[in-house]
């Protein structure tokens, strides 16, 4: 059985080794999955930028049941591991599920044990001993070179507060194709729908989504 976390962790994987973005390597996978329902589209999206959110934790899990064979798997190996635990510690996701999604692994054995170690472990004693940018880099999940230039460039405080900014979801805006439709009534069409947003003061055909219930590539507008 192929569970969403083989997929997330196929993508994941095309993004380490080859460097590419997460929307290609997304776009990717769906084009030759031949994948065109936007709720399954819409999950796996949510899934992959949530463990990449918390990826350097996991790596920190991880490493600390397998060792250092965690850094000798290839790359879609050590992800379907990062999917899995990411899951089990930060979704509430079941142990037995994870023992699931992990039974198609070859190389690297997790038992019931070892999730449910992760799934209760204290990040904060794991992080002691780290250097003041390694516990930044598994606090915000961003490369340690990065937290390094960071700091010497902005300063520790200013530092972390743009590493807490980039953690959180983005500011979802939509442009508006004024040849088909005017603002006004798209906002009249998304409102309806129960799509909240707000008009931009500055751009006429720019609209920000304050929330909404389903996926909005699910709208006919």
């Amino acid at each position: 059985m192929v569970y969403v976390e083989h997929m997330v962790a196929e993508v994941l994987a095309k993004v380490e080794s080859e460097g590419v973005s997460l929307r290609a390597a997304m776009e990717d996978f769906f084009g030759r999955s031949g994948i065109r329902d936007p709720t399954l589209k819409a999950l796996m999206r949510a899934f992959a930028l949530g463990l990449l959110r918390n990826y350097r934790k996991v790596d920190l899990l991880a490493e600390s049941v397998l060792g250092d064979r965690y850094w000798s798997l290839d790359p879609p190996s050590r992800n379907l591991i990062r999917a899995a635990l990411y899951e089990v510690r930060f979704r509430g996701v079941s142990v037995d599920r994870g023992l699931r999604v992990l039974s198609a692994l070859r190389s690297a054995r997790l038992t019931r044990r070892d999730l449910v170690w992760v799934k209760t472990a204290d990040l904060r004693e794991l992080m002691r001993g780290l250097s003041r940018e390694e516990e930044l880099s598994v606090r915000f999940s961003q490369p340690t070179w990065l937290v390094r230039y960071l700091v010497k460039l902005l300063g520790y405080d200013e530092a972390v507060r743009l590493m807490r900014r980039l953690n959180r979801p983005a500011t979802l805006w939509l442009r508006v194709n004024t040849t088909l439709v005017t603002r006004r009534e798209l906002v009249r069409r998304l409102r309806r729908r129960g799509v909240v947003v707000v008009e931009d003061e500055d751009l006429p055909d720019v609209v920000r989504v304050v929330r909404y219930e389903k996926p909005l590539a699910n709208l006919p507008e």
